[in-house]
């Protein structure tokens, strides 16, 4: 029953009065088979094609914002728009229902709040995830980098993302949060059913969701109790509007961080790794000057930017000369706006000198991702270590790679192959 539901969903409803004809582009981000073959032809497809904000029926009708300009707007405008997918009314009904204290997917902190009470939970986060810290971890990056490419370096080829790309962020994320990195696997996996998920059903969202909290609420009361050295004892010392960390806060905390850290730099190691496979003379040019990584792995989150944000209208105003009414889910297209060509020259081609003063490939305004200079490091090291470790490779003619659709646009597998 629940599938034929999410079949019905994603069918399509009724065009509402609000929204006129011309602005209709039929477009499923969960299934089109577009994005399955090619998430980024899918993007620019809708550069070309779609309105610069329309409106799919599919997955209970949605609005979808694609142009650069456009979505930088939508991101830093929290009057208008808000970060709250569940509305305040149904999201106080539910936790009416469960006792007082439950952690719950229906509050992710600080993501799920617009300022000012989001800046009141972000702040002291910024500290744990400063530069410093980042740059400070990058040895311990480099170790775990080093160990997982030279399992792979004399087989003449692997699944990149079973053996490197998804192992190394999800286990240095563990290790950083001082949680059993023997269980990487499982929780990739539990994370996976929360990401993987259709956004839109929300019992679906608090059950995958639950599960999560479920699985690390055990090791929070353990470092409340036996500190360590690990940011997960760190949080338990920070305050929130001069009142001590609670259990309730630490759960949510936790389930942004889970939902953030273990997804998006696999993904961004992957689509880089799959550029550099069909690119051998930029390989080439890598490995003869490594300096040139840092700027290469700025244009790559450019290129390939695989999140696309949901923010909902929180009244009735016009956007983008479109008409947006209270409630209205709208969609950033972050993978658009960093291809789109009225912002970006010659946008398709891979460019390291391009002057990127800006992209928006870890998101835009206060939402910006929290974990993007740690992110930052993980790449930089694993693709000096990649390049410098394994000889040129390349893509496996008989196994192409496939992906998924949905908020974040991911791959399923990379198959490279090399001269051992």
């Amino acid at each position: 029953m629940e599938q034929m539901e999410q079949l019905d969903r994603a069918a399509g409803v009724k065009r509402p009065d609000h929204v006129p004809a011309d602005l209709v582009y039929d477009y499923d981000f969960n299934t089109d088979p577009e994005i399955l073959r090619d998430p980024f032809a899918a993007a620019d497809r809708l550069l070309a094609e779609a309105p610069p904000v329309f409106w799919t029926p599919r997955n209970g009708g949605n609005w979808f914002v694609t142009s650069f300009d456009l979505v930088c707007a939508a991101a830093r405008d929290h009057v208008n728009f808000t970060n709250q997918l569940v509305p305040k009314h149904m999201k106080n009904a539910m936790l009416a229902q469960l006792p007082p204290g439950t952690a719950t997917p229906l509050n992710v902190l600080p993501s799920s709040l617009d300022p000012p009470e989001h800046t009141i939970y972000r702040a002291p986060l910024n500290a744990l995830f400063s530069p410093k810290v980042a740059m400070n971890m990058k040895e311990e990056i480099r170790d775990m980098t080093v160990d997982l490419i030279e399992r792979v370096r004399t087989n003449g080829g692997c699944e990149l993302m079973r053996e490197v790309t998804e192992p190394l962020p999800v286990k240095m994320f563990l290790k950083l949060f001082g949680l059993p990195v023997e269980k990487a696997e499982y929780y990739r996996d539990v994370v996976k059913s929360v990401t993987s998920g259709n956004v839109h059903d929300i019992a679906l969202m608090m059950r995958n969701g639950q599960t999560l909290i479920n699985t690390y609420t055990p090791v929070l009361i353990e470092r409340r109790d036996n500190p360590q050295d690990d940011i997960l004892s760190q949080m338990w010392q920070l305050e929130i509007k001069g009142k001590p960390m609670t259990l309730e806060v630490m759960q949510s905390y936790c389930l942004s961080l889970f939902l953030a850290g273990l997804d998006t730099v696999m993904n961004a190691m992957t689509y880089g790794t799959r550029h550099l496979a069909l690119n051998p003379e930029l390989q080439a040019e890598l490995r003869e000057d490594p300096s040139l990584i840092v700027q290469m792995a700025e244009e790559m989150m450019r290129l390939y930017s695989f999140p696309n944000p949901i923010r909902v209208a929180a009244r009735d105003f016009e956007f983008g000369g479109v008409a947006l009414k209270q409630g209205d889910r709208v969609h950033l297209c972050l993978s658009s706006a960093d291809r789109d060509p009225s912002h970006f020259d010659d946008p398709l081609k891979f460019d390291m000198t391009r002057d990127l003063k800006r992209h928006v490939g870890f998101g835009d305004g206060v939402h910006r991702c929290v974990g993007m200079h740690l992110a930052r490091v993980e790449l930089h090291v694993y693709y000096e270590e990649l390049l410098q470790r394994l000889p040129p490779f390349r893509l496996d003619p008989d196994k192409p790679a496939t992906f998924h659709g949905g908020v974040v646009v991911g791959p399923d597998h990379l198959h490279l192959l090399w001269d051992s």
